[in-house]
C-alpha cells in the first residue's frame, strides 16, 4: 500500500469517527462510492477501534479471569516460573 493510499484511509477513518455513530455508514458509502477496497479498509479500522474500546472498558480483573479460564485447571506451573520476577513484578 502506498503512503498516499494509507493517508487517504487514515483521514477517512478519522472523518468517519468524527460523525455520530448513526451517520457513519451512510457517510462512508457516500465518500467511497465505487471504491470497495477503501470502504473495506476503513470498516476494518472501525471494527478494530470498537474492539479496542471494548477491551479498555472491561475491568482488568474480568479480562484476566477470562484468559485464565481457558487454561487447564490441572496444569501445574513449571517450577522454573515459581518465584521468578519479571521486571518490577
Amino acid at each position: 500500500m502506498s503512503p498516499e493510499r494509507w493517508q487517504q484511509i487514515n483521514q477517512l477513518f478519522h472523518d468517519v469517527l468524527a460523525r455520530p455513530p448513526a451517520a457513519r455508514t451512510a457517510f462512508l458509502i457516500q465518500v467511497c462510492q465505487e471504491d470497495d477496497e477503501l470502504r473495506d479498509e476503513v470498516q476494518a479500522l472501525l471494527a478494530a477501534d470498537d474492539q479496542a474500546g471494548a477491551l479498555v472498558e472491561q475491568p482488568l480483573s474480568g479480562f484476566a479471569a477470562e484468559l485464565m479460564s481457558d487454561l487447564p485447571s490441572t496444569a501445574p506451573l513449571p517450577a522454573a516460573v515459581i518465584g521468578t520476577r519479571l521486571g518490577g513484578y
